[in-house]
Formats: structure tokens, sequence, C-alpha cells
């Protein structure tokens, strides 16, 4: 089903979210860092795609660069990082931000 998502609209950074979220279930922490990495690139403001980047970071043991693009994070949508930052777990969540204009709704 995501391959059908990815292919009908492969600029949409929610699709790479939920792939790197499965690769995340399968063990597969490397692959779901790059996918949320792919989301980040095509929508720097998914908050969820950047939180749950963080959150690969922090369970390798990398608490210098999460810390720094959660403060980040929390400038731009600090209710959104209040909301995370209870949760504790990456999610697939909602966009946090709107979409570009030209794009359809889901």
């Amino acid at each position: 089903m995501l391959a059908k998502a990815l292919e009908l609209d492969a600029k949409d950074p929610a699709i790479y979210n939920a792939f790197a979220l499965l690769a995340m279930k399968q063990g597969k922490a490397q692959e779901a860092f790059l996918r949320f990495e792919q989301a980040v690139e095509i929508d720097a403001n998914y908050i969820d795609a950047r939180f749950n980047k963080a959150s690969v970071l922090l369970d390798a043991g990398d608490y210098a660069q999460p810390r720094l693009s959660c403060r980040r994070l929390s400038k731009r949508d600090p209710m959104t990082m209040r909301r995370r930052s209870r949760s504790g777990s990456p999610t697939a969540g909602s966009r946090s931000s709107p979409r570009p204009s030209g794009r359809g709704t889901r």
C-alpha cells in the first residue's frame, strides 16, 4: 500500500514517515533514519518526521543532535512539542504544518 502511495505522490513526506516507522518496527534503524531524513528534505516543517528522526538518534545513543533539533522544533511549534514529549514515542501523526499550495488534501 505504501509503495502505491509513493507512486501517486512521491513528494508527500507522510509517506516517507510511514515507511520509516515500518522500518523501525522491523528493527532497521538506519533505514528508518534515512526515510525520516527524506521526509524532512521534502518538507522541513513536517514536525512528525523531525521528531521521529530525533527519536532514532536518541535510541542510538546520540543525545546532542536530537537536543538541538528538538530546541529548533519547540521554537517552531511549542504546542506540538509538548504533545510529543508527553507521548514519548515516534508517531505517524497528522501533518502539523499545512500542505503547500498546489497539492491535494488527504
